[in-house]
């Protein structure tokens, strides 16, 4: 069970043709100079983290990279996000583009994108929650959520990504991804016996859950593109999942 295009109401390039073009662009050449600086001296994000390990509690501060910067000092630069910006930039009439838990703000130094985050790199830096939301309501024509809202138990998807639809402009597009793996996690975590007691535990039950979660999205909301890898279960830096939405 390899990668499925479940859903495609959209014309995405050919990948092989996609990637030739991409990797001779001016674009490609700036994250290219951005890679070598980023390996050379990255800004670490200082977090501190509460440890409730053996009876003990403490805090303590914490160096931690975003998962694409870990992947950049590894020498990898993942394209798969680039390639499914790229349809939603051309394809977006007003900017900016909003990128939600946008971490290290790589995308913005390519396209018309202003983060959100608590990131100090970020052009706003906060969360994704209701305050947010409606200060924000219908003000942008896109957003983009890459494995940045799947912190969330897997009876959620359809929950968080109507929350990402509220400052989505109508006709605009919206772009969510998730890593199958965190869903699994957190779900594990909050109620343990969510997954067996649905028979989660296989990969076709599993698919299937979560496709139906995403195409029963409300409304106002067409489901443009939905993509999925539930063998390449843990995708941390583009997702597994991946979907485009309109809102109408």
């Amino acid at each position: 069970m390899a990668t499925s295009i479940l859903i495609n109401k959209i014309m995405l390039p050919d990948k092989k043709q996609w990637k030739e073009d991409f990797l001779k662009s001016e674009m490609f050449d700036k994250l290219k100079h951005i890679s070598i600086a980023i390996r050379v001296a990255t800004p670490f994000q200082i977090i501190t983290w509460d440890f409730d390990r053996a009876g003990r509690n403490f805090k303590k501060p914490i160096k931690v990279y975003t998962p694409r910067e870990r992947h950049i000092h590894q020498g990898r630069l993942t394209l798969s996000s680039f390639y499914m910006l790229d349809y939603i930039v051309k394809n977006t009439k007003q900017y900016p583009i909003i990128d939600i838990g946008c971490g290290m703000n790589l995308f913005k130094s390519i396209y018309p994108i202003i983060g959100l985050d608590d990131d100090p790199r970020a052009d706003i830096q906060g969360l994704f929650d209701e305050k947010f939301m409606e200060a924000h309501r219908e003000e942008f024509s896109a957003a983009i959520a890459i494995n940045s809202l799947h912190f969330i138990h897997l009876n959620q998807i359809q929950y968080i990504i109507e929350q990402l639809s509220h400052i989505i402009q109508p006709n605009g597009l919206g772009y969510i991804t998730f890593n199958m793996q965190r869903l699994i996690d957190v779900t594990n975590e909050v109620d343990p016996e969510f997954i067996i007691s649905k028979k989660l535990d296989s990969k076709l039950n599993l698919r299937k859950y979560v496709f139906d979660k995403v195409y029963s999205i409300c409304d106002n909301l067409e489901l443009l593109y939905y993509e999925d890898n539930v063998d390449e279960v843990d995708d941390y830096v583009d997702g597994n999942i991946k979907i485009i939405f309109k809102k109408t």
